[in-house]
């Protein structure tokens, strides 16, 4: 959409500028001849015909790190459980290394304990316990992205790759789901697994525990490399993370309650 109005632009100041000289007196003439003798150059800066718009496409791979995952550390996670996940974006460049970035993105988490975890091994409770879920996000977010690599033309001479960090703000909407006896996805949030809607005595484990909200804020941040494949595509690669402000993305966070 760029390209398209500055090739219109152009042509339009400079058919402006032969009907106004035409119109100037000789009084105005030597005006503007005294005033291009003082000209001392414009000020230094990024030059708004190089700021440029792009639309995007990306197939993403999701995966996490949560209670439900082959060890008990921060660190583990089962990479057969990862899921594809798909997103929408628009970028506006407005400076040589900056970029901003608002994304739609849809995909799905996972895990199960009595797939991941060893039966045999130290771990063996998790087995037992016998958790699992799914959770499908659904996220918007606004990114910034710094390039190493300074991109001083206009789109078309875009530098041709450069490695680049992004940190950014999300929302998302997730909704942790089990599947019950009869093969059916249960949505678990309205069931209070840990006792959000119960009665709790005040010297239960989960004494005064509220409900989550299914509507949470992350912090995506990461690295990645971009590439240009001709005048008006690039393609990248992205290894991104979100910090989370929930600890309910797989519905377990603090202790299950007695089921009566």
């Amino acid at each position: 959409m760029r390209k398209i109005l500055w090739f219109l632009l152009i042509p339009a100041f400079l058919c402006l500028g032969n009907d106004a000289q035409a119109q100037l007196s000789r009084k105005n003439i030597k005006k503007n001849n005294r005033s291009i003798a003082h000209y001392k150059g414009r000020k230094r800066g990024f030059d708004p015909a190089k700021k440029y718009n792009a639309l995007g496409i990306s197939l993403n791979a999701m995966n996490y790190y949560g209670d439900i995952a082959p060890l008990p550390r921060k660190a583990s996670t089962d990479i057969s459980f990862t899921r594809p996940a798909i997103g929408f974006s628009f970028t506006h460049r407005f400076g040589p290394f900056y970029q901003l970035t608002g994304a739609f993105t849809y995909g799905t988490l996972a895990a199960s304990d009595a797939e991941s975890a060893d039966p045999n091994g130290d771990n063996a409770y998790r087995y037992v316990r016998n958790l699992s879920f799914r959770n499908r996000i659904k996220e918007l977010s606004v990114v910034g992205t710094f390039d190493l690599f300074p991109n001083q033309g206009t789109y078309i001479s875009r530098v041709k790759w450069t490695p680049y960090a992004f940190l950014g703000l999300a929302v998302f909407h997730h909704n942790p789901q089990a599947k019950g006896t009869d093969g059916k996805w249960v949505d678990l949030q309205p069931l209070g697994t840990e006792g959000q809607f119960a009665n709790l005595p005040s010297d239960a484990a989960n004494a005064g525990i509220k409900p989550y909200n299914r509507i949470q804020f992350a912090i995506p941040f990461g690295i990645g490399a971009r590439f240009r494949i001709n005048e008006v595509m690039d393609i990248s690669g992205e290894f991104g993370f979100r910090y989370l402000f929930t600890d309910y993305i797989d519905d377990v966070s603090r202790n299950y309650v007695d089921l009566t």
